[in-house]
């Protein structure tokens, strides 16, 4: 028993970070990036351009005026493939109404990146962050991590780890979008 305990500490500790002295987290193990200035819920999401697979330069500028689900992931992330689809069916069920999934790959080979995506039959855009800017932007310390921005630029929602399906749902809905 206590070996599971100490395995389940050692593992939250990797994924959310030695605790610091202002309460916050130090530098995680697993994403190797630090979590200084998350950006926060109410907040503006920061700017970015990235390229997507299909080589055109985006700016999550673009976007105002739409609900952005800004997805960060890896094809490595068990969790990841198991949120893809459910970003998936949001995305065809809510794009007429101005909704759509930004998903920010972890630094990964582009031929990675477009086999998973044509796998799992991914049709919104997925960015590539080859130097992992982005995510030192966002202080991305695990995957998947997603902020939901409303129409403003503003983040409405912080999700860090699985994003669930009632979670987004009941969020889509504070933004506007009903199906």
């Amino acid at each position: 028993m206590a070996g599971i305990l100490f395995g389940m500490a050692v593992g939250l500790v990797a994924f959310l970070g030695f605790p610091s002295q202002d309460g916050g987290h130090a530098s995680s193990i697993q994403a190797g990036r630090s979590t200084d200035s998350r950006p926060a819920e109410m907040t503006q999401a920061p700017d970015f351009n990235l390229q997507q697979l299909d080589g055109r330069q985006v700016s999550l500028s673009n976007f105002r005026g739409k609900v952005v689900l800004l997805n960060f992931w890896a094809t490595w992330c068990a969790p990841c493939r198991l949120e893809m689809p459910s970003l998936q069916d949001r995305y065809d069920r809510y794009q007429a109404q101005g909704f759509v999934v930004l998903a920010v790959n972890d630094e990964e080979p582009a031929a990675d990146v477009e086999s998973y995506v044509q796998e799992l039959g991914l049709s919104f855009p997925v960015l590539l962050d080859p130097t992992g800017e982005v995510q030192q932007l966002y202080a991305i310390r695990g995957y998947p991590s997603s902020y939901l921005i409303d129409r403003d630029g503003t983040i409405h929602l912080v999700q860090i780890g699985l994003l669930a399906e009632n979670t987004l749902d009941r969020s889509l809905a504070e933004l506007g979008l009903s199906s």
